[in-house]
């Protein structure tokens, strides 16, 4: 095991005191700091390894967040559908050589397929993200967005152009669904900036 200063790890652990809910940080990581906190106090006490101490933070963050259902789950699940719907409609458009469709199929493989499954990649590579209610917030927002905003195109270029308000509102949802992910973005980096300053693993 790595050596460490105790002395300084001491000092470290009570300039931090150990609050289980902090602002402008999303609750996975304001639990996983709480616990690591508290592990770091123990491990002062004790003189144990930061090794270990690092492990006990992680392994009790780990466990309340096997309690959430990771988004990401959602987003794959919304994607695989996504790709059938729009490979099985290009096959068609391609058989019955009409294309008046094409608008609202190239929207539903950029908003449904290629968007929901970068948002994905990203929720799967921070994982203190991925479980959080915003996150799911944000991915339901994106789905219905994306449903309202297909059906509109689709219905404008098949000759109903009454149809132009659903287009509209599904992207003033999508727009709204993309700033909500700029948001949790931001607060994510801000959070590992105060787990990595806590000694909580980042990703």
């Amino acid at each position: 095991m790595a050596a460490f200063d105790r002395a300084d790890l001491a000092a470290r652990v009570a300039r931090q005191p150990c609050v289980r809910r902090r602002m402008n940080v999303p609750r996975a990581y304001a639990v996983a700091g709480f616990e690591a906190c508290r592990a770091a106090r123990l491990a002062v006490e004790r003189g144990t390894d930061q090794s270990l101490m690092q492990e006990i933070g992680r392994k009790l963050a780990l466990e309340w967040l096997a309690e959430r259902k990771r988004v990401t789950s959602l987003q794959f699940l919304g994607t695989g559908k996504a790709a059938f719907v729009g490979i099985t409609w290009g096959i068609v458009m391609a058989i019955s050589e009409n294309h008046s469709g094409m608008q609202a199929h190239a929207h539903l493989n950029l908003l449904g397929w290629v968007s929901l499954f970068l948002f994905g990649i990203y929720y799967r590579l921070h994982p203190w993200l991925e479980r959080t209610r915003t996150a799911l917030l944000q991915v339901g927002v994106w789905i219905v967005g994306t449903v309202a905003l297909v059906v509109g195109v689709g219905l404008i270029y098949s000759g109903h152009p009454e149809a132009k308000p659903v287009a509209g509102i599904g992207s003033f949802i999508l727009l709204f669904g993309m700033l909500l992910f700029g948001w949790i973005v931001y607060r994510g980096e801000r959070a590992a900036q105060v787990g990595s300053g806590m000694g909580v693993p980042a990703e």
